[in-house]
């Protein structure tokens, strides 16, 4: 059931839209040494350039961590956005190649920030190690989505001016996780402790490394690390999760104002907006009735349903959830079930439903660990629906061809190196099967 209170709230928003040029608004943030790196004002600059730039991919990549999946369907206009609903994707994909070319536009800029930071005139020490161990930071979240996406994937450690000047061929995907788990390593002990809400600072570290750890395969790890983060960002009431910004269960949330705005509520609704994808019936049918989490993930829009988590279609400041505490007592989960104690994992599973005033699961039903993993990637799949994980959920854990009916090969879980890149980097190799 879908509430009335949220039905009118997102009409109002909806209503309220009146342009949305937001759609082609470009970070300025392309940085030189020279013209940058000459003062302290200057390095600032440049890791806030930085953090623009890992806007600029975010709204794709987490629509399509569902629409890829099963829950979300493609309902809109786009011929782009249609083919990675229905794993049909041609080497030219614009979108493919925006999540390419916008994750490594991130690593190159991250890569001047750590080569020309601690040179930087007049900027103190300490600051100057912080500002480099965001750049590594954000350096491995680039790496992980493009991991993530395309598989091995070349690993870019040196500034390139011009980008596409780069000449590199793919690194194994095995080497690609020790690299990113490298940099996070060193990110912990550089950055800061504490750091204003939306930036980069140990704990955020942390729950990427804990994130990482999980799709490298190590449990143990992951889980214990996971575990000590959900005891400092213990979940809260959906209503301050979702309905205000930047609650106290957020690790990192990308911060967007009505200035410096998204396209997340704007691709979602009807009235005010384009529709371009919505929740499939699968999606709906995940949830129980008198499960909160209905009427946050879902809305109603003109008689449609449509996606609720991001509904401030008039301002375009809906933040992105980059990392909360529910996550980590998922993946403290998972870990639980992967090392067969099943009870913890039912105990853990139960903390995020009783949140969302769901049933509880009975600790004696769950007696194999196929079974407790089905429970783990159930809750995953309600509790972080719409929030960019979904796909890639199906793709770590092999799922992938036996729940997409419109995915006919393995081969298809990665997604086709762009064609233009092949055509610039002799030394890159296409995925199989395109």
């Amino acid at each position: 059931m879908i509430t009335t209170t949220r039905i009118l709230l997102v009409a109002a928003a909806a209503l309220s839209l009146s342009a949305c040029d937001f759609l082609d608004q470009e970070p300025e943030t392309a940085i030189s040494n020279e013209a940058v790196f000459t003062g302290p004002s200057g390095a600032e600059a440049a890791i806030n350039g930085a953090y623009n730039r890992t806007q600029a991919p975010m709204d794709d990549m987490v629509i399509f961590g569902d629409l890829a999946a099963e829950t979300a369907d493609h309902t809109g206009s786009f011929p782009s956005w249609s083919e990675i609903d229905l794993h049909n994707i041609p080497t030219g994909n614009p979108e493919v190649s925006q999540q390419y070319t916008s994750w490594y536009a991130l690593i190159n800029q991250a890569n001047l920030i750590i080569e020309n930071v601690g040179s930087t005139p007049g900027l103190a020490e300490a600051r100057a190690r912080q500002i480099r161990g965001e750049a590594l930071a954000l350096r491995a979240f680039a790496h992980h989505n493009l991991v993530r996406w395309f598989g091995a994937v070349p690993i870019v450690l040196n500034a390139v001016t011009p980008l596409d000047s780069a000449n590199v061929a793919r690194d194994p995907v095995d080497a690609v996780y020790d690299q990113i788990l490298a940099d996070l390593q060193a990110a912990e002990g550089l950055v800061a402790e504490s750091r204003t809400v939306g930036f980069i600072d140990r704990d955020v570290v942390r729950a990427l490394r804990a994130r990482v750890l999980l799709y490298d395969g190590q449990f143990e790890a992951a889980g214990a690390l996971a575990s000590d983060l959900a005891e400092d960002y213990p979940l809260v009431d959906l209503e301050s999760l979702y309905g205000s910004l930047n609650s106290s269960e957020s690790i990192w949330e990308l911060q967007y104002t009505t200035d410096d705005s998204n396209a997340m509520a704007f691709f979602g609704f009807v009235n005010g907006g384009r529709n371009e994808y919505s929740p499939s019936a699968t999606a709906v049918d995940l949830y129980e009735a008198g499960d909160g989490r209905l009427d946050w993930a879902f809305a109603v829009d003109e008689e449609t349903v449509v996606v609720g988590k991001y509904f401030r279609v008039n301002t375009g400041a809906d933040h992105h959830f980059l990392i909360r505490g529910a996550e980590m007592v998922l993946i403290a989960a998972e870990a639980a079930a992967r090392d067969d104690d099943y009870d913890e994992t039912v105990r853990l599973v139960n903390l995020v439903r009783t949140r969302a005033g769901a049933s509880e699961i009975d600790e004696d039903s769950i007696d194999s660990q196929s079974e407790a993993l089905d429970l783990v990637l159930a809750e995953r799949a309600r509790e972080l629906i719409f929030e960019g994980h979904r796909w890639h959920d199906l793709v770590r854990t092999g799922r992938a061809v036996s729940t997409l009916e419109t995915l006919v090969s393995e081969n298809f879980t990665r997604w086709p190196i762009p064609q233009r890149e092949l055509d610039v980097n002799e030394a890159l190799q296409q995925n199989p099967g395109y």
